[in-house]
């Protein structure tokens, strides 16, 4: 049984973290047009100003989060333009706290609330990069056998 190639080796590693990293890309936030997000569902919310919230850390500490431009996280429950979400993420002047904690967000006008969902054109990009790495990865375990076959490839090739 032949040893593996350097170069079939690295593809090995290569194929399934490219394939990981590209699968990411099904699903995107994409805005909420019609009514508000469903409980459970992953959101962001950009909000048109910079805004000062209050929440409620995973310890039970009130902690406020300043200068606040945009939360992600999980909808909890949702009444009109208001949302209770456990948040994943916040960007923001002192956002530090914001990760588990859980806080009430009044949308207004200028806000955009967009919510995970499948993409399709992401979903045709994924299946394309994945053929074209498969596709390279052929190409180059099978020239690494051309080029053990060969004994190495003779000087000026």
């Amino acid at each position: 049984m032949r040893r593996a190639g350097r170069a079939t080796r690295t593809l090995l590693l290569a194929v399934p973290a490219t394939s990981l990293f590209l699968s990411s890309a099904c699903r995107s936030y994409q805005p909420v047009h019609a009514g508000t997000p469903a409980p459970t569902e992953a959101v962001r919310v950009r909000f048109a100003a910079p805004r000062d919230l209050r929440a409620v850390s995973q310890a039970g500490d009130t902690v406020t989060l300043g200068g606040v431009t945009t939360l992600s996280g999980h909808v909890e429950s949702e009444r009109g333009d208001t949302l209770a979400l456990r948040v994943g993420s916040a960007t923001g002047v002192s956002t530090s706290a914001a990760a588990g904690s859980r806080l009430t967000v009044v949308r207004t006008a200028g806000d955009h609330t967009d919510a995970r969902a499948y993409s399709g054109r992401r979903t045709a990009a994924l299946i394309a990069s994945l053929g074209a790495v498969a596709l390279v990865a052929i190409l180059i375990a099978a020239l690494d056998d051309f080029e053990e076959d060969l004994g190495g490839i003779p000087p000026g090739y």
